[in-house]
């Protein structure tokens, strides 16, 4: 039995214990707070689940659902955020530092040992009413003066959004003065986001509106130039105060004429170009790759790979290597320096899987009634689909904007770079389709009225007529007789006359029969060459731009081409064109002969 002494002994010492650990999860308390905050929430959805027991937890302002691992024997941190789908996550970045913050003894995330119990973070969402390690600071109040030039509008948060990605979106690769002005305005226009580098697929944002047209505004006396948004609105230029919980932005790039145009291009693809900020890419075992967004530009094509562009040779060999060997979805483009536009997208295409690649000294025949060669500096074909790539330099029009729907309707999609100015790639308004009428004789008399050339219907022309010596008459009924340059002509369109052709011409009249003809475009080719009228028998081809063969797409007409008494040139066809070709036939010079059946 235990003396008294013994007894208060032993409670001393528990309370002096008690004491210190108090002492010492304070001192653990204050030094976390200096670095971030987490919370343990109890909700349904800590229930244990498999794989290990989940939790929420608030860490540094966010609602984190983690999981309970303990580590097993060859298991090695990117493994488990692979299979858990986590390094397919745009916000990967994010998720890492969480993962370090949750566990502070992974002073080297390659490092874990078996039975060592971490807590890996699956989701994070913004979170309502948690208390910040400093409190943030007023957002500075919007006033009614600020949004007088603002059109606004309400964004719903699609999965897989970012700022930067909306801003891409609506406007054709701002540059990087845009960003922080914009992100800036956004800062204003929506105080409850306190982190506008973390949106969730659900939220409802304020945007500034305004027309890209504003954002590259032409100046008189200057070709182009890129105005920063605090030219274009005044209010942009106004900084929000300080604000310990928005991300400081990185210090904005250098202009990159090269970059720039392809990520322009890129996009024009319906690709997206990633030039901002950085790329976080996990090795499998060995740490972390991360790269410069504006000196390695990636291509996050649609077909997933992801190709990343090292602008100025700068990447290592062996780094390239061993990312391209992590992760078979990757690919390295390394330019020199001596590349333009040309060179690069050379380079860049191959690797991109967008389709079969055809050489410029290539050309692509489109099928159909009206068929068309089609020739670009670099042209890919892929289910179906065919793709035209063109680099313009300032003397060459670009693919006139009617050409480029027709095609597209015939699955061509055509790419010029740089694009086409407002207008540029007009063309003109369609000229009236001029008919040739229901049948063969309307046929005859519109050529004839189109050369003004003067005829008889249905006249009786003597070939013999009684005098001394003869005896009898001989009349030949004519369906149109017409004189040109001195000489007679005959038409016969019913056959009455075609048995006397030999007497016909020896009295000096020229004779043709038309009988029988179904062909409307034969009748009108053997009518024009019948008068000596100086007409093209064979299909019209005609080029979509005043450029290159090599660039250009030649269109060839089914029909037969001749000019008339007004020196107008005529394209006679018995196709019903499309509007889009009408147009390009309108700003070539030539006015339409529809030919009928007959």
């Amino acid at each position: 039995m235990k003396s008294l002494f013994q007894i208060v002994n032993s409670i001393l010492c528990l309370a002096v214990a008690l004491v210190l650990l108090g002492f010492t999860l304070t001192v653990a308390e204050e030094d976390r707070e200096d670095t971030y905050d987490i919370t343990l929430i109890k909700t349904a959805e800590t229930d244990a689940a498999p794989g290990g027991e989940r939790e929420i937890l608030e860490v540094s302002g966010r609602r984190v659902l983690t999981e309970h691992h303990s580590v097993g024997e060859g298991e090695w941190i990117w493994q488990l955020l692979r299979e858990r789908k986590l390094l397919e996550k745009r916000n990967l970045a994010d998720i890492l530092d969480i993962l370090k913050k949750l566990n502070p003894e992974l002073s080297n995330l390659d490092r874990i040992h078996p039975g060592q119990k971490i807590l890996i973070p699956l989701t994070l969402s913004p979170a309502e009413g948690v208390r910040a390690s400093l409190p943030p600071a007023e957002p500075e109040p919007v006033t009614l003066e600020d949004l007088k030039d603002f059109e606004l509008k309400g964004y719903t948060v699609q999965p897989g959004d970012s700022l930067v990605k909306i801003i891409n979106r609506q406007y054709e690769a701002p540059d990087a003065a845009f960003y922080e002005k914009y992100l800036s305005a956004v800062r204003r226009l929506n105080p409850s986001v306190r982190d506008v580098n973390l949106i969730y697929s659900g939220q409802v944002i304020r945007l500034p509106v305004f027309t890209p047209e504003l954002v590259r505004m032409p100046i008189e006396g200057r070709e182009a130039v890129e105005l920063s948004p605090h030219e274009i609105m005044p209010e942009l230029a106004m900084e929000p105060p300080p604000d310990t919980a928005v991300r400081i932005s990185p210090a904005p790039e250098s202009p990159d004429p090269l970059r720039d145009d392809l990520g322009r291009l890129f996009r024009a693809l319906g690709e997206e170009w990633i030039q901002h900020g950085q790329h976080y890419i996990p090795l499998k075992g060995q740490g972390e790759v991360n790269l410069r967004a504006d000196t390695y530009p990636m291509i996050d094509l649609s077909n997933g790979l992801k190709v990343i562009v090292d602008l100025h040779n700068t990447l290592p060999g062996d780094m390239a290597s061993l990312l391209e060997k992590t992760w078979d979805h990757y690919r390295i483009v390394h330019l020199t320096e001596g590349d333009d536009l040309a060179g690069a997208l050379d380079r860049i295409l191959p690797e991109c899987n967008l389709g079969t690649l055809i050489g410029e000294e290539d050309a692509v025949q489109l099928g159909g009634t009206i068929q068309a060669k089609l020739t670009a500096d670099w042209i890919l074909r892929k289910d179906g689909e065919t793709l035209l790539i063109t680099l313009l330099d300032g003397n060459t029009p670009p693919t006139p904007g009617p050409v480029r729907e027709y095609l597209a309707r015939q699955g061509v999609r055509i790419i010029d770079f740089p694009p086409a100015r407002v207008g540029e790639d007009a063309l003109p308004k369609a000229g009236a389709v001029l008919g040739s009428g229901p049948d063969l004789s309307s046929l005859v008399e519109t050529l004839l009225d189109l050369n003004r050339l003067d005829f008889m219907r249905n006249v009786e022309i003597p070939v013999y007529e009684k005098q001394e010596g003869v005896d009898f008459n001989l009349f030949v009924k004519a369906d149109y007789l017409l004189e040109k340059e001195g000489q007679k002509f005959i038409l016969d369109l019913s056959g009455a006359g075609s048995g006397i052709m030999t007497l016909l011409r020896e009295r000096e009249l020229s004779y043709l029969s038309l009988a029988g003809e179904k062909d409307p475009l034969r009748a009108l080719s053997r009518l024009l060459e019948f008068l000596g009228i100086p007409f093209e028998p064979g299909p019209l081809e005609v080029m979509a731009a005043a450029r290159n063969e090599g660039q250009n797409i030649r269109f060839r007409i089914p029909g037969a081409s001749f000019r008339d008494s007004a020196g107008r040139r005529l394209l006679a066809t018995t196709l019903d064109l499309p509007e889009e070709i009408r147009r390009l036939l309108t700003e070539k010079g030539y006015h339409v002969l529809r030919l009928s059946p007959v």
